[in-house]
């Protein structure tokens, strides 16, 4: 006896999410992740003109935007964020990779990457692979190689500080150290 089972309404894909946005992974060569990070800008934090109202701007607050991008050409509010706080943005945090990438002669095209990056793109993940000529055999073997690993919102630096990313071992057995 052969019987088949046939869903009439398979399951859909399970979609990662960061927080509640939707998350879109990219691999690819270094050099061509750019074009899949959006830019943004800030403005003011302040209501909508309404006849019979007199809102104002907020005066500790910014909004910020995400830029028109790809086939989106809307500008989309993605947060708000301190006026006290520095905009550092995803393609400022990509631009700063690829020039110390550079200054080590560590070429782009050759450097592997991934990019996890939300709907808006508030939230961006970049891990960058050093090429296999700058892994190391600690003494047992095993080589071991360099990963970039950035991890941003919008806003990645404060008055008080900077924390955005570091360099983590990826060992061929798949163990990652931070």
């Amino acid at each position: 006896m052969n019987i088949q089972t046939e869903l009439s309404n398979p399951p859909e894909p399970v979609q990662e999410k960061w927080l509640t946005s939707p998350v879109r992974r990219v691999t690819g060569k270094l050099s061509e992740i750019r074009q899949q990070i959006p830019e943004f800008e800030r403005r003011d934090f302040s209501l909508p003109e309404v006849p019979g109202e007199s809102p104002r701007a907020n005066v500790r607050l910014d909004a910020i935007v995400r830029r028109p991008f790809g086939d989106d050409k809307t500008f989309v509010p993605v947060g708000t964020v301190s006026k006290d706080y520095t905009l550092v943005t995803h393609v400022a945090v990509l631009d700063s990779v690829r020039k110390a990438l550079k200054e080590a002669a560590v070429s782009a095209e050759e450097t592997n990457a991934a990019l996890q990056i939300t709907e808006y793109g508030e939230r961006m993940r970049l891990s960058v692979w050093l090429p296999d000529q700058y892994a190391f055999d600690p003494g047992d073997g095993k080589r071991w190689g360099w990963v970039l690993k950035a991890s941003t919102r919008w806003v990645a630096a404060t008055d008080s500080g900077r924390s955005w990313g570091g360099f983590d071992l990826c060992a061929a057995t798949g163990w990652w150290w931070g």
